[in-house]
């Protein structure tokens, strides 16, 4: 059972769970474990067929991928970045896949994926990534989530630039 999306947020309580709608999407919630999502869905009711990607499966294929940092450029330079990820902040990323070829590579630094190119996105934790990879993948992009995310990829010991260098445009 779903509750339909409208602009403010509903709650009804079923069973053992809460469905609840919030910003476009239905999340399961489970409120016996401290109120942690189990899913979400786009309020289309459309389950996503993007699948993650684990740290075994990029780093042995980094080289293949095209990786997005979607956190903002200075959390990079606070925090790191993975080694040979490009910075597109979450919040530039649907104007950035609109541009032109030529103006995306002066902004991003890196040539623009094609709508078959593997595009890989990551934040910190993978909230954003999740929302990045849905994004990409709603615009008809080849995306799939690092739902590790930053954290994850330091843990299993990745190449960290710390601090990061996201890309600066040349004015």
């Amino acid at each position: 059972m779903f509750v339909r999306f409208t602009p403010s947020v509903k709650v009804l309580s079923v069973s053992n769970y809460t469905f609840v709608v919030r910003s476009g999407f239905r999340c399961v919630v489970n409120v016996r474990k401290s109120l942690s999502t189990i899913a979400c869905y786009p309020r289309d009711g459309k389950f996503s067929t993007m699948a993650d990607i684990e740290y075994t499966e990029l780093s042995s294929n980094f080289s293949d991928l095209v990786v997005f940092d979607v956190r903002n450029r200075h959390e990079l330079e606070e925090k790191g970045q993975i080694l040979g990820s490009n910075c597109v902040p979450f919040v530039e990323l649907e104007s950035a896949m609109e541009m032109a070829e030529d103006a995306f590579e002066a902004k991003y630094g890196l040539k623009k994926p094609t709508k078959t190119t593997p595009i890989i996105t990551h934040c910190t934790k993978g909230g954003r990534a999740r929302k990045a990879g849905d994004l990409l993948k709603s615009i008809g992009y080849n995306a799939r989530v690092y739902a590790g995310s930053f954290n994850d990829w330091k843990a299993n010991g990745g190449s960290v630039l710390n601090p990061g260098k996201p890309y600066v445009p040349q004015n």
